[in-house]
Formats: C-alpha cells, structure tokens, sequence
C-alpha cells in the first residue's frame, strides 16, 4: 500500500465542505470498497495509519495488463473527546 497526500489542486476540485478534510490518496494491488448502501451493500473499508483511522471514499480500478492497482481517497475520520 502506498499513501500520498493530495496535491492542493486536487483538494480544490472537492465540494467546498471536504475541503477542510484530511485526505490521502491510497495505492493498493488489493481490492478496497467504499460505502455500499442498501440492502445488499457494505462498509466502506478503513485504515489506521499514524494512529488515525480514515474511511476509503472513492475507488477507481487501474486495469492495465502489467501493473494493475487501486487508487484511492480515503479522508480522516472525525476524532471525537472520550
């Protein structure tokens, strides 16, 4: 798995409400899923790196024949007071 952080470029094509966010970008061979809603669906999956815990949000498959991967958003989730 590699994380990288967003570019600022990249963060300002998001709605103006995720933009205050934490967001990385996830390289991974493994398949990851976001939030499948419905009867059928699923947890987004999740991650801890550097004792936080982020949430995958946006997947798209890079089917190329030699090096096929995953890319990634995952964005930090909240961290609430115990």
């Amino acid at each position: 798995m590699n994380i990288q952080p967003l570019r600022p470029s990249e963060i300002l094509q998001m709605p103006e409400a995720d933009r205050t966010r934490e967001w990385y970008k996830v390289y991974c061979a493994e398949d990851l899923r976001t939030l499948q809603e419905g009867v059928s669906g699923h947890a987004a999956d999740e991650f801890v790196w550097q004792g936080y815990n982020y949430k995958i949000m946006k997947v798209s498959n890079w089917s190329m024949g030699i090096l096929n991967h995953f890319r990634a958003y995952a964005a930090r989730t909240p961290v609430t007071p115990n």
